[in-house]
C-alpha cells in the first residue's frame, strides 16, 4: 500500500489533473485498506495511461481504474444547486 500523502503527491504533478482527492479504508486487500483517488481532468483528455505509468514507477499494485464523464446535466446541476440531485 500507500500512504495517501504520497498517492496524492504522486498524481498531482501530472498534466491535465487539476484536482486530486485521496481516500482510504472501503475496501481492504490481505496487506490492508486500499487507498482511492478520484481525479478531475482538465477537458477531454485521457490520462489513465500517465496515471498507470506513475502507479508503476511508485511500484504500487493497481487494483481498478475506471472512467467517468460529467454529463451537460450533471455541470448544470453543480453550477446551480451545488451538485444536489432533486
Amino acid at each position: 500500500g500507500c500512504r495517501l500523502s504520497d498517492l496524492e503527491n504522486a498524481l498531482k504533478p501530472i498534466a491535465g489533473i487539476s484536482a486530486v482527492s485521496v481516500s482510504s479504508g472501503e475496501l481492504h486487500s490481505p496487506d490492508g485498506p486500499l487507498s482511492r483517488a478520484l481525479l478531475s481532468i482538465e477537458g477531454d483528455k485521457d490520462l489513465r495511461g500517465a496515471v498507470f505509468s506513475c502507479i508503476c514507477e511508485k511500484k504500487w499494485v493497481l487494483y481498478e481504474m475506471s472512467l467517468e464523464r460529467n454529463s451537460l446535466e450533471d455541470v448544470f446541476r453543480t453550477l446551480t444547486t451545488g451538485g444536489e440531485k432533486s
